[in-house]
């Protein structure tokens, strides 16, 4: 299974910081399936997606411009 790099910063900072896919969730008011879905690509949400990212404390990844 290939995990992109994002995906993994998220998953070893979830462990590092003590925080579950479940406390996001009840956190956004989704279920623990939209937060897991978002978090292994499998979903797109702005929403979620930033959500997590700003709780875990990490930075997004900005696209060039073309």
């Amino acid at each position: 299974m290939k995990v992109n790099k994002e995906t993994a910063e998220i998953k070893i900072a979830l462990i590092n910081k003590g925080i579950t896919q479940v406390e996001i969730a009840r956190e956004l008011g989704v279920s623990h399936a939209i937060v897991s879905q978002e978090i292994n690509g499998k979903r797109k949400s702005a929403r979620v997606r930033e959500y997590i990212l700003a709780r875990l404390g990490l930075a997004r990844k900005k696209r060039p411009v073309r």
